[in-house]
């Protein structure tokens, strides 16, 4: 089933123009979209509900091709185990995808235990690890994976809750072979410290991996940090600020990297009124060597109430940035725009694209680039509404945005 090219309906039985509202979504909720290209085309990962009664969460994708045909149209199952599976991250080595996510199969009605999991899955769609394999293996909740590769295997990250005296959450991490060995189950520590250390994100650049993950310790914040990492899972760098407002607005934020250097963008409350949070976008570059470029950040969305959870892709030299935003107070009915930027850490043009103005709800962005476009993909709930979700139960929606910014009509 061919789907129109500028608007993909990935997790709903068919997708109908924009002037037609209503949809038929799949069964219930489908969340947390995340995408990775492979060269040709993209693979994408959700959390879906559609067998909730059974299994509660579980793990399904979908192949989508480099012109926005949806080439699994009802999903490809990748864990359907009972119990809940959520938080899913995918990466591409060049020859097979790794999916990630956090997984509470082994909780007992006295105890909720989270683990991470992987799986992965061929090019073509065959699901490589049915249901998946444990990457953790200490008996601590670990939450919150992120995956990245160097073109040769993977590297993933978690965070570790309570594991020792005096830590709330602090960030480990182990290499994962493409057969799918886990070489430090029990984690290598990347980041230690009083506080909270939490939301990891990787990505590879000359050589080895920065690891950006969220700190709310001693020295403030909420704000970005980064470590360097190598090719091994070993930190090669003390943990340095990226953003330094100390009012980071958490949530989803993005890093991506253009081969040579990593883009950081986040959502920020400053200059917000006392008590309230108007999140805006900000980046910034950061070198390969940890150099952080505009470490105050450079405004890229600051016109609307809310702009926030922001995804970010590069096409190999520039970036592009997705958020979702509202000029709701109450931030009901939310879109999503795009903005550019250069491979030298500015804002580029255009500076302002609207990628879906749809009714209801569209958000939880990411994005992918290959052959010439970005995939954004996010949450959306225009579906028809029913008595749970007035605003509509939630499918996965993309579109494509080309190299100099246009929505594909």
């Amino acid at each position: 089933m061919k789907t129109p090219s500028w608007l993909i309906c990935l997790t709903a039985l068919f997708c109908v123009p924009a002037a037609r509202a209503a949809i038929v979504p799949a069964t219930d909720d489908q969340e947390e979209p995340s995408v990775v290209a492979n060269g040709n085309g993209y693979f994408v990962v959700w959390a879906d509900k559609r067998t909730y009664s059974s299994t509660e969460y579980d793990i399904y994708g979908a192949r989508v091709n480099a012109t926005g045909e949806v080439l699994d149209p009802t999903g490809i199952p990748i864990c359907t185990d009972p119990g809940r599976q959520t938080s899913p991250r995918v990466a591409f080595d060049g020859e097979r995808y790794l999916v990630v996510w956090e997984d509470d199969r082994e909780s007992t009605t006295d105890y909720q235990l989270y683990q991470i999991y992987g799986a992965r899955v061929s090019t073509t769609g065959t699901v490589l690890d049915a249901n998946g394999f444990k990457i953790t293996t200490n008996r601590v909740s670990r939450l919150g994976p992120a995956a990245a590769s160097d073109g040769h295997g993977f590297f993933v990250a978690w965070e570790d809750w309570q594991r020792t005296d005096g830590a709330i959450a602090d960030v480990y991490g182990s290499v994962v072979s493409s057969e799918g060995i886990v070489a430090n189950p029990d984690g290598i520590a990347l980041v230690l410290g009083a506080g909270w250390q939490v939301q990891p994100r990787i990505a590879f650049a000359n050589g080895e991996y920065l690891m950006t993950y969220r700190d709310n310790g001693p020295l403030g914040g909420p704000d970005i940090w980064g470590i360097r990492v190598s090719t091994a899972g070993q930190p090669v760098s003390s943990a340095f600020r990226i953003s330094n407002s100390n009012d980071e607005a958490g949530g989803r934020y993005g890093l991506a990297s253009n081969g040579r250097d990593c883009f950081v963008v986040w959502g920020d409350n400053r200059d917000s009124p006392s008590g309230f949070g108007y999140p805006k976008i900000y980046g910034t570059l950061v070198r390969s060597n940890g150099v952080v470029v505009s470490p105050n950040g450079v405004p890229i969305a600051t016109t609307s109430l809310y702009q926030e959870r922001p995804r970010i892709a590069s096409d190999g030299n520039d970036f592009l940035v997705v958020w979702q935003e509202s000029n709701d107070p109450h931030e009901e009915f939310t879109d999503l725009y795009a903005a550019k930027l250069t491979g030298d850490g500015t804002v580029g043009a255009p500076a302002r694209i609207a990628v879906n103005l749809a009714p209801g709800v569209q958000y939880n962005p990411d994005v992918a680039f290959t052959a010439g476009n970005y995939l954004v993909t996010w949450q959306d709930g225009r579906s028809s509404p029913n008595n749970t979700y007035p605003l509509g139960a939630y499918d996965i929606y993309g579109a494509l945005v080309s190299g100099p910014g246009a929505v594909t009509p």
